[in-house]
């Protein structure tokens, strides 16, 4: 009997880990459950619009079997969005995935089969019961938006989340609006106000003073390489702490053991800190000014007078914004389309939206950027808590976090001790934590299924991380999930050991990105030597430029990691006579 399979979501990591599972064992019996009318998740019809681009350029955002082709020939533009929906369908079409997809399918409660063995997977309102044998939930950080709780008072306003400024597109720019507030600070917002303002539309963009901060404003360059190059080279990922580097390369630079090393890698970020934000001149006007990151740090205290440069690149306290449209500097400059407020929506009465200041303004429209909900609502609250998914803190049992909390100050003295910087972070407002994070073994696989004899492995979570390279990081988890849940692959580690490591990498994340780490399984710089772990694991070649030098100094893209999975079949003597599409060479 075939294994049935079922994935949940149909984005990027759900169409990696579908199309990987596929490639490997042909006959297993998979459906993929979205919730949305269309394949891409985050990129999806319903959400994508003209003039949203990725953060990335093109040869470094798909999938290593398929190149996106490029627009214009210039493969140094960022990627559209509407580019990325449609290469996403046909990647689905040609690899036999989209066939299994079921449209239009919330999944409205997943529970333990009462065998003890499967999972029952509940949809559309508990209307329809599905069972499978493995699980993989690829739902996510960014399906489940957070709607502000501002009061209003018979407000005339559309009022949605940037998630769905997609659906409202036609109605955004449509000569009925003419003053759009947006609410939020991070990239959506930004790619939302550029929509609004190349639409002739008035963007007052709101801010509280009281979140994490602005993001640092990236111009896309970075000591003269493009952004997308800067953390994915080996050499790159070497100037970052990360929990696998070790030897000469941690002992000079992140040890705190070397004096010099430390004050080279300094003057890098000092340099790095500078060139990223050169272009965006935050003193040159009072609009821009209110923009400028909360994060300051002039070096390590022995040597701080030695630079009057803000560093404040190293330390990420909220997510970097790629400034894909870099025009947008400009306006927020003159301030003619674009009014920055730091402060706090009161409420919205009528037309009017009132700001703590005892300020208001007139809004045809209220775009909410607020971010996105991680609590994995298919599963109840024991069954998140058992699981290591995020739960209210509120909600969290005592004992639980009695017992998390004292593991992760034992894993947080060992961050410390292994990265001092780290215990030194710059001043920052620490921002209230409202739920647990992910503790997933190898951020994929929940540790109670690891605690038995024979580790359970019908279940699975991919896409929990944010990463430098989705694009990356996705096919190596899908590869990975795909082995450990057909039995490829084995711990090598005691249950306490893995336990452990979770604890440490989520101390670590704290440490390294501050309140972002919190709230996230954040892994920006450092996701190429953990991509390097995983494929170790696999048995396949993490090193995969053609030489030494090369692999060392080059940047990596999705593409160095085509034929992976035929190789692992390789490795592991799989044969298959059917296969749903053969690797490109």
């Amino acid at each position: 009997m075939s294994t049935k399979v079922i994935v949940i979501g149909a984005g990027w990591f759900g169409l990696a880990a579908a199309k990987t599972y596929l490639q490997v064992d042909p006959h297993i019996d998979l459906t993929i459950l979205e919730s949305g009318e269309t394949i891409g998740g985050t990129w999806s019809k319903e959400r994508v619009y003209p003039n949203l681009l990725a953060q990335q350029r093109y040869g470094r955002y798909e999938y290593s079997d398929r190149n996106i082709e490029i627009e214009g020939g210039n493969r140094n533009s960022f990627v559209p969005a509407l580019k990325i929906h449609a290469y996403m369908n046909e990647y689905a079409e040609e690899f036999g995935v989209k066939e299994r997809i079921r449209f239009k399918t919330f999944v409205s409660r997943v529970v333990r089969n009462k065998d003890g063995k499967r999972w029952d997977v509940w949809i559309n309102d508990d209307s329809e019961l599905m069972t499978c044998d493995r699980l993989i939930v690829a739902t996510g950080l960014t399906s489940k938006p957070i709607l502000p709780n501002v009061p209003s008072e018979k407000p005339t306003p559309k009022i949605f989340h940037s998630r769905d400024l997609g659906s409202q597109y036609d109605y955004i720019t449509s000569p009925a609006v003419k003053n759009v507030t947006v609410y939020g600070g991070g990239k959506s917002a930004i790619d939302t106000i550029y929509s609004c303002v190349t639409n002739g539309k008035h963007v007052n963009w709101v801010i509280r003073k009281g979140g994490g901060g602005v993001p640092p404003l990236l111009t896309g360059v970075a000591n003269g390489k493009v952004l997308d190059d800067f953390a994915t080279s080996r050499f790159s990922s070497k100037l970052h702490p990360n929990l696998h580097t070790k030897g000469w390369w941690h002992w000079a630079l992140h040890s705190g053991k070397n004096f010099l090393g430390q004050w080279l890698h300094w003057k890098y970020w000092e340099r790095a800190t500078s060139s990223m934000q050169s272009n965006v001149e935050y003193k040159k006007s009072e609009n821009m000014a209110k923009l400028t990151p909360s994060i300051v740090d002039h070096g390590p205290t022995h040597f701080e007078h030695d630079t009057d440069t803000p560093n404040s690149a190293y330390w990420i306290n909220v997510g970097p914004a790629v400034l894909t449209q870099p025009d947008i500097i400009d306006w927020i400059h003159c301030g003619c389309q674009i009014t920055v407020h730091r402060n706090t929506i009161e409420k919205i009465a009528g037309d009017q939206v009132h700001l703590d200041d005892g300020s208001s303004h007139r809004a045809d429209a209220v775009i909410y950027a607020t971010g996105y909900d991680l609590i994995q609502s298919a599963f109840s609250l024991e069954d998140s808590v058992n699981l290591g998914l995020p739960t209210p803190v509120k909600q969290c049992p005592p004992e639980a976090a009695a017992k998390w909390d004292h593991l992760e100050e034992i894993a947080d003295r060992e961050v410390v001790e292994r990265f001092p910087r780290l215990g030194k972070p710059p001043p920052h407002k620490k921002l209230p934590v409202t739920h647990t994070p992910y503790r997933l073994w190898h951020d994929m696989v929940p540790l109670p299924l690891l605690s038995g004899e024979k580790p359970d492995r019908s279940l699975v979570f991919v896409g929990t991380v944010k990463c430098y390279s989705t694009a990356i990081m996705s096919e190596a988890m899908a590869l990975w999930a795909v082995a450990w849940m057909s039995g490829r692959i084995h711990p090598g580690k005691s249950f306490a050991e893995m336990q452990h490591e979770v604890a440490v990498s989520n101390a670590f994340a704290r440490r390294r990105y501050l309140n972002l780490g919190y709230k996230f399984t954040y892994q920006f710089y450092e996701f190429l030597p953990i991509v390097d772990n995983l494929l170790q694991e696999l048995g396949v070649r993490s090193q995969r430029k053609p030489d030494a030098i090369t692999d060392f100094f080059e940047p990596y893209t999705p593409e160095d990691y085509r034929g992976m999975v035929e190789e692992f079949k390789k490795v592991h003597g799989i044969s298959n006579v059917e296969e749903t599409k053969k690797e490109k060479w």
